[in-house]
C-alpha cells in the first residue's frame, strides 16, 4: 500500500482529529520512511529500542505503537531517544503512534476490545480524560465472578494482576473499564457513578486499597501493558484486512 494512503487511512479510521486538543502526545506518523509503499507492519504497545529492533529483524516497513516517542514537549535527540530514532531511520522503518485515540476507539480501542472479550452489552462511554471520554461501561451477558473476568481477559500475576475484592466477587452484572494508567480516585468514582459492580484498569495505586475497601467496591488491575495489547492487536487485524502483512511484537513489562 502506498505509504501516504496508509497514513491517511489510519488517521481517518482512528479519528485523530477528535483528539487534537485532549491528547498531548503526537498521534500519527512520528518518524517517516523513505519507502513509497508499506507492506509489512509490526505492532507493539511501546516504541522501545527492543520493539524497534524486533521490527527491523522481522523486516517491517512500519512499526505501529500505542506509546510513541513524543509526549507534548521538546525532547533532545540524545541518549535513549537518539538510539531509538537512529535505529528507525537507519533501517528505514516508519513509526506511527496512537495514544488516546486507541484507548477510546469504539471498534478498535483497548477498552472496546476488553469489553468485547467480556461480551458487554448496552455499552456507553464514561471516564473523562482531558475532555474526552475514553472508558467503556456495560452489562455482562450473564452473572460473572471476578475469577471469570480475570480468566476471560487473560490477566495473570506475571503482568502485575491485582484484585481488590471489597465489593461484589460474584453475581457481577455491570463492569466499567479504562485501560492503562487509570488508577485514580476519580476513575473509580466515574465507574461507581455508572453503577458498575467492578472497575477494571491496568495499574494500581496504594491509596485505592483503602478507598475501595471503605466504599465496598471491587477493582481489578490487569497490568498496564496487558490491558493495552488489545488495541494494537485489533489494529493488526484491521490492517491484515487491507492485505498488509502484520505481526504482533509481544514485549511484556510485567507492569
Amino acid at each position: 500500500m502506498k505509504k501516504q494512503e496508509l497514513y491517511e487511512l489510519l488517521d481517518k479510521t482512528l479519528l485523530l482529529e477528535d483528539f487534537k486538543k485532549s491528547d498531548i502526545s503526537l498521534n500519527g506518523v512520528q518518524v517517516d520512511t523513505c519507502k513509497s509503499c508499506i507492506n509489512r507492519v509490526a505492532v507493539a504497545v511501546d516504541a522501545s529500542l527492543e520493539s524497534i529492533t524486533k521490527a527491523k529483524e522481522w523486516g517491517a516497513d512500519m512499526l505501529f505503537v500505542h506509546h510513541g516517542l513524543f509526549w507534548g514537549h521538546p525532547l533532545a535527540i540524545k541518549g535513549t531517544h537518539f538510539n531509538r530514532i537512529q535505529t528507525l531511520i537507519k533501517n528505514d522503518i516508519a513509526l506511527y503512534a496512537a495514544h488516546l485515540p486507541l484507548d477510546a476507539h469504539p471498534l478498535y480501542g483497548n477498552n472496546a476490545e476488553l469489553a468485547n472479550a467480556l461480551g458487554l452489552r448496552n455499552r456507553k462511554m464514561f471516564g473523562e480524560f482531558r475532555g474526552s471520554l475514553i472508558g467503556v461501561v456495560g452489562d455482562t451477558p450473564k452473572q460473572m465472578s471476578i475469577d471469570d473476568i480475570v480468566a476471560s481477559l487473560g490477566f495473570n500475576k506475571d503482568n502485575d494482576l491485582l484484585v481488590l475484592p471489597f465489593g461484589k466477587t460474584s453475581g457481577i452484572n455491570r463492569v466499567g473499564i479504562i485501560s492503562g494508567g487509570a488508577a485514580e480516585e476519580e476513575d473509580l468514582d466515574a465507574a461507581m457513578d455508572e453503577n458498575a459492580d467492578v472497575y477494571i484498569t491496568g495499574e494500581h495505586q496504594h491509596i485505592l486499597y483503602h478507598i475501595c475497601k471503605e466504599r465496598a467496591m471491587s477493582m481489578i488491575s490487569g497490568g498496564h501493558y496487558l490491558t493495552e495489547t488489545y488495541g494494537v492487536k485489533s489494529i493488526m487485524k484491521f490492517l491484515q484486512g487491507k492485505d498488509l502483512t502484520c505481526t504482533f511484537l509481544d514485549i511484556p513489562t510485567g507492569m
